[in-house]
């Protein structure tokens, strides 16, 4: 098996010199009506598309972390191609950025007073919002709850229980006012890894999000791990073949608002993520598909 430090110094050394011989060539005579330089010649370095790079990191074997290694680098050399010019903003309006969890926090190793990231003693969180700008923690046991019913795919539709005179958050139990909600897992929005969900409340729209662990590029986090799901003829949500799970997360870290192409025997199907829907490019038979993490072992 390849490591992704093998294929990026092998990558530097054979693009080096055609680099070299763009600088002495100066920049780009023409270009086009949409303003992108045009052809430059044979001296232009060989960019990655989507799906060359998808299918590069399946090749090559690589973990996520060499994978994300590759994929940055490649990022610092200008050496992706760019998908599409309809990509929307990935953070929701009047949204602020978006908090990890502190890696050591779970396992109570934190002791910096100013640490920027959420200290949590679970690898994954879950928050509620009336303007997007103050978000509420929800009590620990909310947050299991929650966590359960988001992995499950079959999950649309949740009614989440009224947090009652226990909580001690009255900001909290002010906003929530202490009625049920609606909360529909269909229409959520996916920025990185955070999922935001709209929840009404006593005729009010809210939003909830979950947040998890930070990325760490030592080892593969279990909160940070998705399972891919497609829809059966009998409206069960059945999980990917495990390459094209991977294929399919690589090419949605890239791109969440992109497509991808898998393969079954004979038949290719195109995914179009900014819809959530597989497409049989023979028969034109569509299937909804969903994005879920994978269970914490808190809830097993």
């Amino acid at each position: 098996m390849f490591t992704s430090s093998l294929c990026i110094s092998v990558f530097e050394s054979n693009t080096e010199p055609r680099l070299k011989e763009e600088e002495r060539q100066g920049p780009p005579t023409s270009m086009n009506q949409a303003g992108r330089p045009g052809p430059r010649g044979d001296g232009e370095p060989q960019k990655f598309s989507q799906d060359e790079l998808v299918d590069l990191v399946s090749d090559l074997d690589l973990s996520r972390a060499h994978a994300e290694l590759l994929v940055s680098r490649l990022k610092e050399k200008c050496l992706l191609k760019r998908h599409g010019t309809n990509a929307r903003s990935r953070t929701p309006p009047r949204s602020p950025q978006i908090q990890e969890i502190c890696y050591k926090s779970v396992s109570g190793a934190c002791n910096d007073a100013a640490c920027p990231r959420i200290h949590s003693r679970m690898p994954f969180h879950w928050q509620v919002t009336g303007d997007l700008n103050t978000w509420f923690d929800f009590p620990e046991k909310i947050v299991l709850f929650l966590e359960d019913r988001f992995c499950d795919p079959k999950n649309d539709f949740l009614v989440l229980p009224s947090l009652g005179d226990s909580c001690s958050n009255r900001d909290l139990l002010r906003l929530l006012r202490n009625a049920l909600s609606d909360i529909v897992f269909k229409h959520m929005e996916w920025v990185d890894n955070c999922a935001f969900i709209p929840i009404r409340n006593a005729n009010r729209q809210l939003h909830i999000r979950r947040l998890c662990i930070e990325k760490c590029s030592a080892k593969e986090l279990e909160a940070n791990l998705f399972t891919w799901y497609f829809q059966d003829d009998f409206e069960n949500w059945i999980p990917f073949q495990v390459s094209d799970d991977c294929k399919l997360e690589y090419a949605y870290q890239l791109d969440p608002q992109g497509f991808v192409s898998i393969y079954a025997g004979s038949s290719t199907y195109k995914v179009d993520f900014s819809k959530m829907i597989q497409e049989n490019v023979k028969t034109h038979t569509k299937r909804g598909i969903r994005r879920r993490p994978r269970p914490q072992k808190q809830l097993r």
